[in-house]
């Protein structure tokens, strides 16, 4: 395009308005000269139009500055010409470095295609090192050759796959095995240009692994749940409903959609059997779950028939800890349910007919003393000492009776309430030391301990219980410690005697009911005492645990939780 510039001009007998005869040779010299610096502009495309008038320095002036402007411009273009340039390098440089160096494999191929247009084959374009590592040959070894001559058993899925990319210019974004890597891939793969496919490889495997073990392990789980041998349920914190498993449809006589969704008070009838009363059971045991971990009732099947069971439950909290639904986990314990209640009888009816000679021994007792003269008693004190402590032991013996009795049925109430120990274990000296050998007994109790939630009376019955057990089981002159300490949120309290410690063996029954050690069977009580102290303590929502080793004594530590 040819650029021009108005500039008015002068004919050469009038460069400045008068007559110059003296300088017409000069005159005629400039004029000359601004003529072919026109000519010569107009040769490079710049044409410049002078007005009319104007002197001939002006306008070789102007000339001169159309000149230098133009040659600014073209100076400028290079400019911008050597920038774009250097711009496009540095791009095509960081693009190489990004290709080379990325953990992702990338790959561009051409389709190759059959008579028909339809994908057979095709042939590598570019490759990155990723996609070198992963096929085990050299970029060389692979631009310009085809994936069949390439790959020993090529992939027909992924030919018509890539190719239909390649052909219809749609991007693709999925999940697919590659057969000859033996790896799960995501694949982003796009048309750059027409019959290419641009190829983003992400190795996907180990996360398809993970959720393939996942779905086999909640299969497992849920083939576990469903065919499990206990009735297993679940509901809201409301109550409702929300899983049965196959054996609870059965056992209870319900299908599963005819009670999810339904308050779970359908399976527990308003009032037990033997009396009891469970129509706030279910809002209970969301409310203090810790009390619940392991709890018996009677629950009523459709049919209307009545059956015992045993009922494990977990709560499950959301992320502020509140409890949302209840897991349950329940086994008909009907006939063993029947054995218990026989025994339970017959405990009551043993520790009601203990109980009365018992009473009747140590009013006759009592009285005797009263009549004795002073000298006697004092002769006959460790006599009359012994047989005190035998009464008061017969006297735990019913008592364990009584309590077994009552925590069977579900009957014993608890009332906790703030205990501060260094307090409360000197009374419990006093009246203890009626069956206890309080003098071998030593403690280490601080006295900023934190208060406890306990209920003082069932507390005096663990405590007996455990410090009893210490007496027996060691010498006579031996020492018991008692101490207590703070563990988190509970106070630990630990009593440890000198004795001749537990087997390995006899460890974990040392709870159960009249579980008696090997080498003791022959001792004194009921066996019961180990397994009261337990569930006391577990009814506070404390811990019990055993530690011992033989021939070097034993510790027996609970857990009360503070206050």
């Amino acid at each position: 395009m040819r650029k021009k510039y108005n500039m008015s001009v002068v004919d050469g007998s009038h460069v400045d308005g008068r007559d110059h005869h003296p300088e017409q040779n000069t005159l005629w010299t400039l004029t000359r000269q601004v003529q072919e610096f026109r000519e010569r502009l107009a040769q490079e495309g710049i044409v410049v139009e002078l007005a009319p008038g104007l002197p001939l320095p002006e306008q070789f002036a102007r000339l001169q500055d159309a000149a230098f402007r133009e040659m600014a411009g073209w100076r400028a273009q290079a400019d911008t010409s050597r920038q774009t340039e250097e711009a496009l390098r540095e791009s095509e440089q960081r693009y190489r470095e990004l290709f080379e160096k990325m953990q992702e494999a990338l790959f561009v191929i051409e389709v190759i295609t059959d008579a028909q247009g339809q994908p057979i084959d095709w042939r590598y374009v570019e490759v990155n090192p990723e996609v070198e590592r992963m096929m085990g040959m050299t970029r060389a070894q692979m631009v310009g050759r085809t994936y069949r001559a390439l790959v020993p058993h090529p992939d027909p899925e992924w030919i018509a796959f890539l190719g239909t990319v390649a052909l219809t210019g749609k991007p693709v974004l999925r999940e697919m095995f590659a057969p000859s890597i033996n790896r799960w891939e995501q694949v982003n793969a796009y048309s750059p240009r027409p019959r290419q496919a641009a190829v983003l490889l992400t190795d996907i495997t180990e996360r398809k692994q993970a959720e393939d073990a996942l779905r086999e392990s909640e299969e497992r789980y849920r083939e576990l749940v469903q065919h499990a041998n206990s009735a297993i349920i679940r509901w809201k914190a409301d109550g409702t409903l929300t899983f049965f498993n196959e054996y609870a449809q059965h056992f209870f006589g319900y299908r599963e959609d005819e009670v999810i969704g339904k308050p779970v008070s359908l399976l527990v009838p308003a009032q037990e059997s033997t009396g009891g009363d469970l129509t706030a059971l279910a809002r209970d045991i969301v409310a203090r779950p810790e009390q619940y971990v392991y709890n018996v009732n009677e629950n009523v099947r459709r049919d209307g028939s009545r059956a015992w069971m045993a009922w494990t439950n977990r709560p499950i909290c959301d992320a502020a800890g509140q409890v949302i639904e209840i897991l349950a986990v329940g086994t008909d314990i009907t006939a063993l349910h029947g054995a218990q209640e026989r025994e339970r009888r017959y405990l009551y009816t043993l520790a009601h007919n203990l109980r009365v000679p018992a009473t009747i021994i140590k009013g006759n007792l009592e009285f005797l003393l009263e009549q004795l003269p002073s000298d006697n008693l004092a002769k006959h004190q460790e006599l009359i000492t012994a047989l005190k402590r035998a009464l008061n032991r017969m006297s735990l013996m019913v008592d364990d009776f009584t309590i077994a009795s009552r925590l069977e049925e579900g009957q014993l109430a608890l009332h906790p309430a703030p205990v501060t120990l260094a307090t409360y274990l000197p009374e419990f000296m006093q009246h203890a030391g009626q069956v206890l050998e309080t003098e071998r007994l030593q403690f280490d109790v601080p006295a900023d301990l934190p208060m406890v939630q306990a209920d003082p009376r069932l507390l005096d019955v663990i405590l007996l219980s455990l410090l009893d057990n210490a007496r027996k089981f060691s010498a006579p002159e031996s020492p018991i410690r008692v101490t207590a300490r703070r563990q988190d949120h509970a106070v630990e309290i630990a009593i440890t005697d000198q004795g001749i410690g537990i087997a390995p063996d006899d460890l974990p029954h040392l709870f159960d009911r009249f579980y008696r050690v090997g080498h003791t069977r022959k001792a004194e009580g009921t066996g019961l005492g180990l397994y009261i102290a337990k569930r006391l303590v577990d009814i506070h929502g404390g811990q019990i645990r055993a530690e011992s080793q033989r021939g070097q004594g034993s510790t027996f530590a609970f857990t009360m939780p503070v206050a």
